[in-house]
């Protein structure tokens, strides 16, 4: 549905109070409104009724302080405005001014007088501005330009306090217009710490233009592109040469060439540490083609050493075969002796057999771990790993061991689990249990105790052999299986056997895939343990 057309008057108001009363009623943007000598609202324009949001019906009647906050009304501040522009004919004011809605704004207020031609006040008009843009817009300008004076004032701070020369130079002739202490500070006498203003580049720099510098200056101020990072040696100083490093990120200047800002570090200590650095990595070249030829002359004599070793073991392997034939006919005899013509033989011969029997029977004992180790240093142990019961062949052992424990009157325990298969090789692992055993009994002194014990680990088995006897001490615990070495006396007060058999029992357990190893404390025992796989 369309709107009417307003009607129009046939002609302008000829009276200058009607005219005068069009015109502030048509105003928009400022509200203008007469009040009652009493501050009661007379008239509302239709700048009031937008800025304020009342209708002329709503306000007219009504006391003109509805429009203020409650603190201004509480405090009386109405009241005193219309005293002021009673007083001086005019009041000025501004503040905040609150909406129909509840809403406040920033207002500029003029409450001005009016009186008849016997001064007497007929009432008041009131013209209010609304500030809110413009006030809010000031105080962010002034926090700008807070927030501008701030950062100005951190700059000039980072800039006088910085660990980096910094300068402007004049991109035409090179001059200084400003340098922060740090640039002042960075140059040798006479210039250090001197005011630079007005001196050429050259002038505190001697070398500049023959090393290129102040041409590298002019070519940025020309063009305007930056560089950075030329080295620049200044030389002839009491403390040798100097070293500096410039940066010129930008150029600054409007006319002409323009200013060129200038980052200068001394990098004197870089420079030489950089310089050491290098002879040092020439030194560690000599070094390391030194060590090349050493490593190959090395490579030489391990191979030599290796090829030694190799016939050691083969010489070895072959003596020890030897040796075993004719001390096995030696054992032989003697036992063929003690047993037939044992009652023929006077106790002095017999003495003398028994003797030679122990003799051969230990020193065949020695020739075997020979054997074992040469044969294993050479590569020649081959292990027939087969399945068998691991209580049956500790049950052999123990029928060997249990002679030689009776007679120190020695508890054997057999604690190790029924019906325990291993699939290893069944002779070497009854050498290593016959080695620890035996060792047990032997370090174990009278009236004590040698227990046998086997534990499952995962896929693994454990079997430890744990003594009451005289323990090792905790710096013999790490060489026990080396070979030749001997860890303490035995129980007899003297050093029995080659110091070979734990060696053997380690480097047989490792063939296995498995580990052998020693818990032990002086006087309380001690208990080696080996984990074979399952």
């Amino acid at each position: 549905m369309m709107t009417p057309a307003p009607q129009r008057s046939s002609s302008f108001p000829h009276s200058a109070e009607e005219r005068f009363r069009l015109l502030v009623e048509s105003i928009k943007d400022q509200a203008i409104y007469m009040l009652n000598p009493d501050g009661t609202v007379a008239t509302w324009n239709i700048g009031a009724e937008r800025i304020k949001g009342y209708l002329p019906e709503e306000v007219i009647g009504c006391h003109f302080s509805r429009f203020y906050t409650p603190e201004d009304i509480e405090g009386g501040k109405p009241w005193q405005e219309l005293e002021l522009a009673t007083a001086n004919g005019r009041c000025e004011a501004e503040g905040w001014r609150v909406r129909k809605d509840g809403s406040r704004f920033w207002a500029s207020v003029v409450i001005t007088a009016l009186t008849d031609e016997a001064g007497r006040i007929r009432g008041f008009s009131k013209v209010t501005h609304d500030l809110t843009e413009k006030r809010r817009l000031q105080q962010e300008r002034e926090r700008l330009f807070e927030a501008i004076n701030r950062q100005r004032q951190l700059f000039q701070m980072v800039i006088e306090h910085a660990p980096v020369g910094i300068a402007v130079v004049d991109g035409a002739n090179l001059l200084v217009k400003w340098a922060n202490p740090a640039y002042r500070n960075g140059l040798e006498e006479p210039f250090k710490g001197v005011d630079l203003k007005g001196l050429r580049l050259q002038d505190y720099l001697p070398q500049a233009e023959e090393s290129g510098l102040a041409d590298l200056f002019r070519k940025v101020a020309s063009t305007g592109q930056p560089y950075f990072n030329p080295e620049f040696q200044s030389p002839g100083s009491s403390r040798g040469d100097i070293y500096y490093r410039f940066m010129l990120p930008l150029t600054t200047g409007d006319d002409g060439p323009p200013d060129v800002m200038v980052l200068m570090t001394d990098i004197t200590k870089e420079v030489t540490a950089r310089k050491r650095i290098e002879e040092l990595a020439r030194q560690l070249d000599r070094e390391r083609e030194s060590l090349e030829h050493l490593n190959k002359e090395l490579e030489v004599r391990n191979r030599e050493v290796e090829r030694a070793n190799r016939l050691k073991s083969e010489f070895l392997a072959s003596v020890s075969h030897e040796f075993r034939t004719p001390l096995h006919s030696i054992s032989g005899f003697a036992d063929l002796l003690i047993e037939k013509i044992a009652g023929e033989l006077t106790s002095k011969q017999q003495h003398y057999v028994e003797r030679i029997k122990r003799s051969s029977d230990h020193l065949l004992s020695l020739i075997n771990d020979l054997l074992d180790l040469s044969r294993i240093e050479a590569g020649y142990l081959e292990l027939q790993r087969r399945s068998f019961s691991v209580d049956e062949a500790l049950h052999e052992v123990l029928e060997t061991v249990a002679p030689l424990a009776r007679v120190k009157n020695l508890q054997l325990e057999n604690s190790v689990e029924p019906n325990l298969a291993l699939v290893a090789d069944r002779v070497r692992f009854k050498q290593v249990l016959f080695n620890l055993l035996s060792n047990a009994v032997k370090f174990t002194p009278e009236e004590g105790r040698v227990q046998i014990s086997s534990s499952r680990r995962e896929s693994s088995v454990e079997i430890s052999v744990a003594d009451t006897g005289i323990g090792i001490s905790p710096d013999e615990q790490a060489a026990i299986f080396d070979e030749f070495h001997q860890v303490s006396e035995t129980t007899k007060g003297v050093k029995e056997g080659t110091g070979l058999g734990l060696a053997i029992a380690r480097r047989l357990v490792e063939s296995h895939g498995g580990k052998i190893w020693v818990e032990s404390e002086l006087g309380k025992g001690s208990v080696f343990t080996f984990r074979l796989p399952l």
